[in-house]
């Protein structure tokens, strides 16, 4: 009798504490909807991203956040701007999806990587012809890039990818803020495909996307693992040990994003201030553009690899360079000019933004907001209309 009471009593207990936790979490929403409901620009990035097992981080879906900027929505995709149907039809029938691949042509952890495409090949010239992708209907333009090209300073509408949808050009943004152009790859593999775009466009940040793809973190916040790619021969390979967390602190994640009872009870661990996590990124930073060949190589072996698996799928690819204040100012850098001569050389077609804004005898604050480069309503503004252009041109 005293067995099967405390055994009643055991699975009482079992039941009820769960029903606490709830009807706490639910008390907690009363006063706080969200972990984040209205974050400021400090928060605004933890806000956005949730952890995710391909990429490291990914958009938080349907969250819409509104600091002194202007609102930033995040639609059911995880992208921001209009939903669009992943298929695409001609003559009434549906487009099959393409082929399924091993992320980046390579197996995780060193195991196996495919080549690149020969030099010879230019993933950046538009075919005149783009077998696969609908010629009746409106041209399809994929944007992939980091926090610059999702427009993380402007409201919604305002973000350059935003603005350069019109009349017969349908575009999809899949910019994530922090993202490298490794991320990029994984994602066009995993989710951009599908879309059968017509033109890819990669957004490249030069005050960071080449170290970015050097890390197997978030430059600006280690606290963010990241998988990333590795010269191998004459390919690359995936390494993805650092997204590859462990079942606690998975779990602990998982409850940061989601729970504010979580976040009201543990919230206020020790972080770094502004300027030791400056002094931590921009000393990453330094030393690997100490070595600037490796990290020319490799972003360039990256974006041919877009090319070449976006040519699958009749996709042109363009290369939307933003530069960073002090190139701006005081002019390029030895490895910004190696880095332009390289992707010439490759055939990689590509738009500097820095001869735009030049072009109109602009300082930098007349189209940035900060010495990263995001760009203001005018840089987005003016960045859309000259991608516009170099998509008219033949």
């Amino acid at each position: 009798m005293r067995h099967r009471r405390e055994l009643l009593l055991a699975a009482g207990a079992t039941l009820v504490v769960p029903l606490l936790l709830v009807a706490a979490e639910g008390a907690a929403r009363a006063v706080s909807p969200s972990p984040c409901p209205q974050a400021d620009a400090g928060e605004l990035m933890g806000c956005l991203h949730v952890y995710s097992p391909d990429y490291g981080w990914a958009l938080r879906p349907g969250i819409r956040l509104c600091p002194a900027a202007g609102c930033v929505s995040v639609n059911a995709d995880a992208n921001r701007g209009p939903r669009l149907p992943r298929e695409r039809t001609t003559g009434g029938s549906r487009q099959a999806e393409p082929a399924a691949r091993a992320p980046g042509g390579s197996v995780a952890n060193g195991r196996s990587s495919a080549p690149e495409p020969p030099s010879g090949s230019s993933p950046g010239v538009n075919p005149a012809a783009r077998p696969g992708n609908p010629s009746n209907g409106p041209r399809r333009v994929l944007v992939l890039g980091d926090s610059v090209a999702f427009g993380m300073d402007v409201a919604d509408g305002l973000s350059w990818p935003e603005r350069l949808a019109r009349p017969g050009l349908e575009v999809v943004s899949l910019a994530v803020p922090g993202f490298g152009t490794d991320q990029e790859l994984l994602r066009l593999e995993r989710e951009g495909l599908a879309y059968r775009p017509d033109v890819i466009i990669v957004g490249f940040c030069l005050a960071n996307d080449l170290v970015d793809n050097a890390l197997d973190s978030f430059l600006y916040s280690r606290a963010h693992p990241k998988p990333r790619f590795e010269l191998a021969g004459d390919g690359l390979r995936l390494r993805t040990e650092a997204i590859e967390l462990p079942a606690g602190r998975r779990l602990g994640t998982w409850l940061r994003e989601r729970s504010v009872l979580y976040n009201a009870l543990f919230r206020g661990a020790p972080v770094q201030t502004a300027s030791e996590q400056e002094e931590h990124w921009q000393t990453t930073s330094n030393a690997l553009l100490a070595r600037p060949g490796p990290l020319i190589e490799l972003a360039t072996r990256l974006l041919l690899r877009i090319g070449a698996r976006g040519g699958e799928v009749g996709a042109s690819l363009l290369v939307v360079t933003h530069p960073t204040r002090r190139s701006y100012q005081d002019g390029a850098p030895g490895w910004e000019r190696a880095l332009r001569e390289r992707w010439q050389r490759e055939g990689l077609r590509s738009v500097w933004l820095a001869e735009t804004y030049q072009a109109q005898g602009l300082a930098w604050r007349d189209f940035a907001v900060d010495g990263t480069g995001h760009l203001n309503a005018r840089g987005h503004a003016l960045t859309a209309e000259r991608v516009a252009e170099a998509l008219a041109a033949p």
